[in-house]
């Protein structure tokens, strides 16, 4: 069996994001769809004495049907000095944020050009810093020229000689497990259950940016994302759990 995940790049994601990507044999970054505005790809959520707050990285707004990989990040403003004082303003006493803060910052100040060159730059980064192991690739690399969406994601499943697809929880929303059956491939769907874990200014909130679990439980980061693991396959009649 080789398991393949297939997301777009995000900016800081979630615990899940990292599960994903911690439980394929290949994760594939999606660069090569269209980018979509007030989604996951260019923000994420802090927590604040007052609840969820969203850090966003401004994209310029030229052209219409953008690929992520066409996507460039607007500088006008100073938004990563503004990212940056969010975040020490929020987890200075965190216990772990001088060592989270080395990786963050330097990626921000390093003023990528691209959106997903800085997501996929702070998501390996992250990773490393957990000790996930993990193996990625770039649609746009796997020259996947089908644009029906199922047709495009068992070629990608092809390309990269995976045997079962691990999707999360909302591809049970339009995905047909019976187009992958047909192709030889399991498709699997992410049951993942958000671990608890010590957060300042309680309660505690779910389905946060990763940082806001890194700056409070360091390098054991990895150990509290992957405690959540769990799927559901999809072409069984009772659900099976694994």
């Amino acid at each position: 069996m080789r398991r393949v995940a297939i997301l777009q790049p995000s900016y800081l994601p979630w615990l899940g994001y990292f599960e994903q990507l911690a439980h394929a044999d290949v994760f594939v970054f999606l660069d090569d769809v269209q980018y979509t505005r007030s989604d996951w790809r260019n923000r994420n959520r802090i927590k604040t004495p007052r609840g969820p707050a969203w850090i966003t990285v401004p994209v310029q707004r030229t052209g219409l049907q953008k690929t992520i990989a066409d996507t460039y990040i607007d500088y006008t403003s100073d938004w990563p000095a503004r990212h940056l004082n969010l975040l020490r303003e929020n987890y200075r006493r965190a216990p772990h944020f001088d060592e989270v803060m080395a990786i963050i910052e330097p990626r921000l100040r390093a003023r990528s050009a691209r959106l997903m060159d800085l997501c996929i730059d702070l998501i390996l980064d992250c990773a490393n810093y957990m000790a996930l192991r993990v193996h990625t690739e770039l649609a746009t690399a796997l020259s996947v020229s089908a644009v029906d969406p199922h047709d495009r994601l068992i070629a990608l499943c092809r390309a990269v000689g995976a045997t079962e697809f691990y999707e999360g929880r909302a591809g049970s929303e339009y995905l047909e497990p019976a187009r992958f059956s047909e192709a030889g491939i399991d498709l699997v769907y992410q049951d993942y259950r958000h671990p608890e874990y010590t957060q300042s200014f309680p309660p505690f909130i779910s389905h946060l940016s990763i940082v806001d679990l890194l700056f409070h439980h360091g390098r054991e980061a990895g150990a509290v994302v992957l405690s959540g693991h769990g799927t559901v396959t999809a072409n069984t009649s009772d659900g099976h759990h694994s």
